[in-house]
């Protein structure tokens, strides 16, 4: 993809929150919403390119006063009073509702995801589920949804980093540092960056995005800091922290997913306690945001494959099934690049994967539903030739 089309796609994203105001608020229809976005698609792009003149920027300008203008006239006959007033209202709304019902995390969730997708409010977000930590400290989905929170917040900067290739600028920037002595830049948090209209990832421009590289809101000392406080109050639950690893993993292209994941299996390390999780969270750290084309991948595979191994030997039998059930969880993540994977790797990890099913079958009643329902799963979201292989390999070891 070219360099215009990047940068007309970034600043066509930052119109997204105002499109889904206007939805909500009903101001437009939804054919007028997608002819909105297209007309801006158009502009941008003009605009981006090389060959932009001066009444492309009239036009697209006057494109927007009208469309304002149209808005307002809207808002007025609608009796909508406009986005700020709309907002306060909504947020007393949420007071409101949680001052009814403190124990109610799902609202908590509901609130930051508002200001956080919506609003681009990641100070007003955070502080709706600090304060649902306060009052629902013993919520484990509260905790996980504050970490999903925090890593899709990493996953917009970065992808705003790569698309105004920012990598690149630090890299001369880090020369010049070297040369004229390093000076120790003071340290940001995301709040710091907020614009008055529009706050959080939204508003956030080229600059911040350079001084933000080593703010703890971006090195992943925010997740790893709620991975902590969640570990204390839970005593170090080996499941709870095999459900925290499992939601970052998810975060494949966030540059710091691997260096939280090693904080998370060095908690769980600690502990002492050679677990089914332990084992899984170790053999999956071997792989993790290695591309399955590389040559890296092969023996990557074969390290995460050997732990496999030894886990079934050193773990009690008792604890078989469990432990088939993640080792197929997470040998079904490497095969859902299926059409990528060489001829070789993938005959080694369907095999794996039977094995590892066996241990699901055999194990309690309800193994072989298990992976039944694993298989619709992956078919759901698309992975359907590695929804097939699942299928055929508990066909195959029913019949036998």
């Amino acid at each position: 993809m070219s360099a215009a089309s990047d940068r007309a796609r970034y600043y066509l994203e930052r119109s997204v929150p105002e499109l889904q105001l206007f939805s909500r608020l009903a101001l437009f229809s939804p054919a007028e919403i997608t002819a909105i976005a297209r007309k801006r698609s158009d502009f941008e792009h003009v605009l981006n390119s090389n060959g932009s003149t001066p009444r492309d920027y009239i036009r697209y300008a006057t494109y927007e006063m009208n469309l304002d203008a149209l808005r307002k006239k809207r808002c007025k006959r609608l009796g909508v009073k406009g986005r700020a007033r709309a907002n306060k209202k909504l947020a007393k709304v949420f007071t409101a509702v949680l001052r009814l019902r403190p124990r109610d995390w799902g609202m908590w969730v509901r609130a930051a995801k508002y200001y956080a997708e919506v609003q681009g409010d990641m100070g007003n977000a955070r502080s709706y589920l600090q304060r649902g930590l306060r009052f629902c400290p013993e919520e484990r989905r509260l905790w996980i949804e504050y970490a999903r929170l925090e890593m899709g917040y990493l996953g917009k900067l970065a992808a705003r980093r790569r698309i105004l290739g920012l990598e690149g600028r630090e890299e001369k920037a880090e020369e010049d540092q070297e040369s004229e002595g390093v000076i120790a830049l003071p340290e940001i948090s995301a709040e710091d960056m907020q614009g008055d209209e529009m706050k959080g990832v939204e508003e956030v421009d080229v600059n911040a995005l350079v001084r933000l590289k080593d703010a703890p809101a971006y090195t992943g000392a925010i997740p790893m800091a709620i991975f902590d406080a969640g570990m204390k109050q839970f005593r170090d639950d080996v499941g709870f922290a095999a459900e925290f690893f499992e939601l970052v993993a998810l975060y494949e292209g966030v540059p710091v997913a691997k260096t939280v994941l090693e904080h998370i299996y060095g908690r769980m390390h600690s502990a002492g306690v050679h677990s089914v999780e332990l084992v899984v969270c170790e053999a999956t750290l071997h792989t993790f945001s290695i591309e399955v084309t590389s040559a890296e991948f092969p023996a990557a595979l074969s390290a995460s494959l050997g732990l496999l191994k030894r886990g079934t030997m050193q773990l009690p039998a008792a604890e078989h099934a469990k432990f088939g059930s993640r080792a197929v969880q997470y040998l079904a993540t490497c095969l859902q690049h299926d059409g990528e994977l060489d001829e070789a790797v993938r005959q080694v990890l369907e095999a794996s994967l039977a094995r590892y099913a066996r241990l699901m079958i055999n194990g309690p009643a309800g193994g072989l539903k298990a992976l039944e329902e694993l298989a619709d799963s992956l078919a759901q979201s698309g992975k359907t030739s590695t929804a097939e292989a699942l299928r055929q390999i508990a066909n195959s070891l029913t019949a036998t």
